[in-house]
């Protein structure tokens, strides 16, 4: 199989898939209760973006009353999505929309709530990306965006098991530290940029940004 960049799509939502189905299966509820604990909402409508095949905001469903948008720009993840909604009995609650981050097919005040793990790092223009997660968020709506495991307990095990695979997985390594570094400069920069009020939890969950649009003053 091509490795990399080299992948077609359809391959690598098959990858995806299987690894999510996986190794990181235990990271996905972790978050899941993260976000339930740290956003307060359980009601409503949330979108995951860059869903993926689905099983963050598959997870977030099955601890809350939420109706959940699973939106990825890879038409070829909706067969992966939809089965794992089917095996979870969830299809009355969760649904596979194909859309990109600066440009949701939503109207404006939509969603209560915006999660997202792992694909905020592949965002080729933050910029416009969190100016369309607010135009799309109901005043009072937040986010939970970045990446992570969950908690500690979840990410040394799931690290564990990855460098059992791989023993050169998470050893020191400069380029890999500066690239993570980079990456969270990029993101706090473009918040900067568009004046955008956030908060950034970087702890054993992991890396977070999370807004809150404001209600109106009348």
């Amino acid at each position: 199989m091509p490795q990399g960049e080299h992948r077609s799509p359809a391959e690598k939502a098959e990858s995806m898939a299987r690894v999510s189905r996986g190794l990181f299966a235990p990271a996905y509820p972790a978050i899941a209760g993260r976000i339930k604990e740290f956003c307060g909402i359980s009601e409503g409508i949330c979108i995951d973006a860059g869903a993926g095949s689905g099983m963050l905001g598959i997870s977030l469903a099955k601890i809350t009353g939420l109706e959940v948008v699973l939106m990825d720009l890879l038409p070829e993840n909706r067969k992966y999505a939809e089965e794992n909604t089917r095996q979870e009995k969830l299809d009355d609650r969760c649904r596979f929309v194909q859309g990109d981050i600066t440009d949701m097919p939503f109207e404006d005040e939509y969603a209560d709530l915006v999660i997202s793990r792992g694909s905020i790092f592949f965002w080729d223009d933050l910029k416009s990306a969190f100016t369309e997660i607010l135009r799309v968020l109901k005043p009072g709506g937040k986010t939970f965006i970045g990446g992570g495991f969950g908690d500690a307990e979840t990410r040394d095990y799931i690290c564990g098991e990855m460098a059992k695979e791989d023993p050169e997985w998470g050893k020191d390594n400069e380029d890999g530290k500066k690239k993570t570094v980079d990456n969270r400069i990029r993101i706090l920069m473009a918040l900067e940029e568009a004046e955008i009020f956030y908060k950034c939890i970087s702890d054993d969950s992991g890396f977070w940004i999370v807004l809150e649009k404001q209600r109106s003053l009348r």
